[in-house]
């Protein structure tokens, strides 16, 4: 008896000490997020707002646009009652994530317990194991770390009332029970599906009566406030009186089709239980515990309504297995896996060893080797990427900011630093203003806005009345009233470099501007991409002038051309102003540039580039200037695989095996590959053709490519030409051994005939227009055949 309360006390320590450094390691992170300014309006901002304004006896107020509003009119969280207490200990949005964090950690502890001392009936020893073994899982899932990185929500709160109420209930703890499932009630709307799942459990799994009292009052508070309050308080404010989550299970318009709605929308949720993403996102529950919850499956159908929830919805988010979707059940799918671990190893205690090691090594192996695929800790890939990077600004720059604004004044702020400021009863999100009497504005951070349109509202705020009052570092103050003091020099810090570039270079742009290097600025969780670049002014720049980057994709396409898409940074700190010998960096706007990309880099003067020729140093490597447009080419990279955490690493061009390959053009041009977007088109459709190309000497003409579309008797029925990559990218700048991608699309005429037609290519001398000859191929060179279909459009 001794022994096993010794053992008792060892795992419930390392429970306890492991859910406590969760908490802090998680609390940790998320504050430092926010300290660097990585939070949002949406989620923290606007739920510390309703926080604070029920605090002072305005329930779940908010400010959605330019109107002071309700939460109400999407979700009912009683909950913020309780909640806002914290904020009479710490006045500051960090004590809800503080909050967060701890709720979730400690809930492993409520694991623990209900595994532990709700299956008594085992042997002790082997229980103990497995609650153990089930609340540490919990803790290594990423599906429950990754609330404490999207900023605050009401529902992970729930997670600890759940695991509580299946505790309470195995244990027949009557009144404890029922205040712990008015708990969970009291979070969100949705948890009632859960607490209702959970009463029906106890009641008839574990014969105890009052779980239906439980279910029922669930059930009834489901219907009031998806049914009742919210579409009351929604048709005030949204002009329809519904609840408006609903919409993220309808079925897609079918337009004129006869088909029963109810029919069309139970094809919609059968076909979306079986789609890739939603099957991965039910495996990663599995994993996450090594498929132990089906073993139980009595207590894994607890959670199933908000699995079910997340599965069916049309919202990839809630079945992405990330944001705070999945945290609120799986503390309960942690106990299934705790119930389903005892059964396992039950069985396994009469069989051999290898038997017993068989079964062990999943258990143990798996919710680790999850953890390392998909985690949120130093362990896992997601930490890299929510981390804040080493350049992060600071939330201490606010401080001279939060000084200058009354308490009570309406204050209107760009999106990461709502949070900071949400203490207040009048705050709005820029660009919306109404009454606030100040605007603060960071213009080197998130502003969820297009740049241009994000300078041109600033601009008509100046014009309105609002002055600057105090600006430092991107970030700027104005008063409405104010006489503008303008924008002092410290303001421009954040358009100066404050470390020296990833990859230096020494490219001289005439005798005004010099490259000094650049890095890629890369979201890998969204796949978009920024290219930042350092310059030094060698002289006053004239007010013409203009520096540029072209980023293209993995194929030569071009995705962003800075002279419509302008740089950040001269928006605000135009070239003209830079001092001799101060280092700049100007940044893109980010893009979605696939998993591989690279850049051209120059500058023009009115359009003119002859006067700003590039010359790059000696010793450059890897980067190529381009005398006929002054471009510099900086080397292309790819993001590599999340296991290898997403590093950037030079591309290397694989051509595909399909097509024609190793055909010589005049001795000097080599033809590596090809490939048609598809074999089947249709007329008024496009074809796009990708050619992959690499020389084996010095180009003795101008390339340019023609692709054609022929019929059956050889005619030419719609062809495209034009130069390689555009023009951007000249044969005799390639590199030894360098591939070279070229896409060309081929318009379908709409009057094409069906059937059989062929794609051609031609090599051609730009310059007078020649063929270039096959060293034993004919010219044209037949590529593929394709047939033109009818009825139906292009894949």
């Amino acid at each position: 008896m001794t022994h096993r309360r010794s053992l008792h006390r060892i795992l419930l320590a390392t429970v306890a000490a492991a859910a406590l450094v969760y908490s802090a390691f998680f609390t940790w992170l998320s504050i430092e997020r926010h300290q660097a300014l990585m939070t949002h309006t949406a989620d923290l901002g606007q739920m510390d707002l309703a926080v604070w304004n029920t605090l002072h006896g305005r329930f779940v107020q908010e400010v959605k646009g330019e109107s002071i509003s309700t939460r109400l009119t999407d979700h009912v969280e009683p909950v913020f009652w309780p909640v806002s207490v914290i904020f009479g200990l710490w006045d500051d949005a960090r004590a809800l994530l503080t909050l967060q964090a701890t709720v979730i950690g400690l809930s492993a502890m409520a694991v623990w317990a209900a595994v532990a001392l709700g299956w008594r009936r085992q042997p002790r020893g082997l229980v103990y194991a497995a609650a153990t073994w089930a609340a540490l899982a919990y803790l290594l899932a990423p599906q429950t770390q990754a609330a404490t990185v999207a900023d605050f929500h009401a529902s992970p709160l729930a997670v600890l009332p759940l695991a509580l109420l299946v505790y309470l209930g195995r244990r027949r703890l009557t009144a404890p029970a029922l205040v712990t499932a008015l708990a969970a009630l009291a979070v969100k709307e949705e948890i009632a599906l859960m607490v209702g799942a959970a009463g029906l459990y106890l009641a008839l799994a574990s014969r105890w009566r009052p779980g239906f009292l439980i279910a029922a009052a669930a059930g009834a508070w489901f219907v009031v406030a998806t049914l009742v309050i919210i579409p009351h308080y929604g048709a005030q404010c949204y002009g329809e009186a519904r609840f408006p989550y609903l919409a993220r299970y309808d079925a897609p318009d079918q337009g004129e089709v006869s088909e029963p709605p109810s029919r069309s929308l139970f094809r919609t949720m059968v076909g979306r239980v079986f789609e890739r993403e939603r099957l991965l996102y039910v495996g990663g529950l599995l994993v996450a515990f090594a498929g132990a919850p089906l073993l139980a499956p009595e207590v894994a159908v607890v959670a199933s309504p908000l699995i079910a929830a997340n599965v069916l919805s049309q919202y990839e988010a809630q079945y992405s297995g990330e944001f705070h979707y999945s945290t609120p059940f799986m503390s309960v799918l942690a106990i299934a896996a705790g119930v389903g671990a005892i059964r396992a190893l039950s069985w396994a205690r009469s069989r051999r060893a290898p038997v017993r090691l068989a079964l062990l090594v999943p258990l143990v192996g798996l919710p680790l080797a999850y953890q390392v695929a998909e985690g949120f800790t130093p362990l896992g890939p997601e930490f890299a990427l929510h981390r804040p990077p080493a350049q992060a600004r600071s939330a201490t720059l606010l401080h001279s900011f939060r000084y200058l604004i009354p308490e009570g004044a309406g204050l209107s702020v760009t999106p990461a630093l709502h949070p900071h400021f949400s203490h207040r009863e009048r705050i709005y999100t820029f660009p919306d203003v109404a009454d606030a009497e100040y605007v603060l504005l960071d213009v080197a951070g998130t502003t969820d806005m297009h740049p241009v349109d994000f300078r041109h509202r600033f601009d008509e705020l100046l014009r309105q009345g609002y002055g600057v009052v105090n600006a430092d570092d991107g970030i700027v103050l104005l008063e409405r009233g104010t006489a503008s003091l303008g924008l002092p020099d410290r303001f421009f810090a954040f358009a100066r470099a404050s470390s020296p570039p990833a990859h230096p270079l020494e490219v001289t742009f005439g005798t005004t501007l010099r490259l000094l290097g650049y890095e890629w600025v890369d979201d890998p969780k969204w796949s978009y991409t920024s290219l930042r670049l350092y310059w030094q002014a060698l002289a006053p720049p004239p007010a013409n002038l203009m520096p540029y980057a072209i980023l293209f994709d993995r194929l030569g396409r071009p995705v962003t051309d800075t002279r419509s898409a302008l740089f950040v940074e001269p928006l605000w700190y135009p070239v003209q102003r830079w001092s001799p010998g101060e280092i700049v960096v100007t940044t893109t706007v980010a893009a979605p540039l696939g998993d591989a990309w690279g850049a051209y880099v120059g500058v023009v003067v009115d359009g003119d580039y002859d006067d700003v020729a590039a010359r790059l140093a000696p010793d450059e490597q890897g980067v190529g200037a381009i005398p006929e447009t002054n471009l510099v080419r900086l080397p292309p990279v790819e993001r590599t695989s999340r296991l290898r955490r997403y590093q950037i690493v030079p591309l290397l061009l694989s051509p595909p095996a399909a097509g024609p390959a190793d055909v010589v053009f005049s001795s000097w041009l080599k033809l590596e590959g090809a490939r048609l977007s598809a074999p089947v088109i249709y007329p008024g459709c496009s074809l796009d053709l990708v050619t992959y190309w690499s020389k084996l000497g010095e180009p003795t003409s101008e390339l340019a490519l023609s692709v054609r579309l022929t019929d059956a008797a050889g005619e030419t029925v719609t062809q495209t030409d034009g130069p390689i990559e555009g023009g951007l990218y000249p044969a005799r700048h390639w590199a030894t051994g360098e591939t070279v991608p070229d896409v060309k699309s081929l318009a379908v005429p709409a009057d094409l005939p069906p059937g059989p037609y062929s794609v051609v290519l031609v090599p051609y001398d730009r310059l007078s227009g020649a063929p270039l000859e096959a060293d034993q191929a004919a010219v044209p060179l037949l590529l593929a055949p394709v047939t033109v279909a009818t009825g139906g459009s292009s894949p």
